[in-house]
């Protein structure tokens, strides 16, 4: 199960795999931004750790589920907030209702009013509205509405580009190839997904190289710089690694009771990592085929392998 814990100065994320510190305030030299992460005695000024802990606390009690991963994305933010005093460009993909705008304007704000925060979205929301006028520290905030996979922003123009997985995207690969075009050469992606596998797996696809934090089988956050994007082109290249002769060898392959469970368990991974991809790409019917060989072979593993 994973959490995150406030020790001393140090937040840290802890699963399974270990601990890993997301933001140590001991270490001062590395805060380059505006905000201190320290208060001296007399000073009444905000400090960082308090505007991180006050955010995750307003979260916890709005709405407790969401806690753990938006204090997980103000920690990623705040990571990338701390290396300069200058303004930061921030573009929210998806804003829905504000739950996540909240924190990117609040954190915004609190380092640098000059920073701007675009918030998109497909449709205007009231609700969007009233959560932001009860922000304390405004950055430059402004709300778009257009079409998911074509914004119509110009490219290259955001420091960090937070993917909010709240929302359901009906072509998540043109999302993201939107985002990558609209981060800054050397920007980041923070990538949140709340029950959106298809979402979870392209971005996975996109990015082999990222961070990734996991709170239930159907929730993560994950964080990749758009120098280590795969894909650059809306509609992503053919990389499967199943080939149409290997299609075509699956039945005669399942037919065979001397095919050794780890090279099935191997066409099954890889199998998996092509159905994936076919659905990222839109192209349900190889899709469905590549489903029925995956399950072609677990029904000859479950009934013969022990035989």
């Amino acid at each position: 199960m994973a959490d995150l814990k406030i020790s001393g100065s140090r937040f840290v994320y802890n699963d399974e795999k270990g601990e890993k510190v997301l933001l140590d305030c001991s270490k001062m030299l590395s805060n380059k931004s505006r905000v201190s992460m320290h208060r001296l005695p007399g000073q009444s000024h905000p400090i960082i750790p308090e505007i991180l802990i006050g955010l995750i606390q307003k979260q916890m009690n709005e709405r407790a589920e969401l806690g753990l991963p938006f204090g997980i994305i103000d920690l990623l933010l705040a990571s990338q907030l701390i290396r300069s005093a200058k303004p930061a460009r921030v573009l929210e993909y998806g804003c829905g209702q504000g739950e996540l705008s909240v924190h990117l304007a609040e954190l915004l704000g609190s380092f640098n009013e000059k920073s701007a925060l675009v918030c998109a979205y497909d449709t205007m929301e009231p609700e969007w509205m009233e959560r932001i006028s009860h922000i304390k520290h405004f950055p430059d905030i402004s709300f778009l509405a257009g079409g998911f996979g074509s914004l119509g922003l110009q490219s290259n123009s955001f420091d960090v580009v937070v993917v909010n997985g709240l929302i359901n995207y009906l072509h998540p690969y043109r999302v993201l190839a939107d985002a990558v075009q609209l981060a800054k050469k050397g920007g980041f992606l923070i990538c949140y997904t709340q029950e959106s596998p298809l979402l979870e797996s392209t971005f996975k696809l996109f990015f082999e190289k990222r961070d990734e934090y996991v709170f239930s089988p159907t929730s993560s956050v994950m964080l990749a710089n758009v120098n280590d994007c795969f894909w650059r082109e809306t509609q992503p290249p053919d990389v499967y690694t199943i080939s149409q002769a290997d299609i075509k060898e699956l039945d005669a392959l399942a037919a065979s009771k001397g095919i050794r469970g780890h090279k099935i368990m191997s066409m099954v991974k890889r199998l998996n990592h092509d159905i994936f991809l076919a659905a990222a790409q839109g192209k349900t019917e190889l899709k469905i085929e590549l489903i029925a060989k995956k399950e072609v072979l677990i029904d000859f593993m479950v009934q013969h392998m022990g035989a």
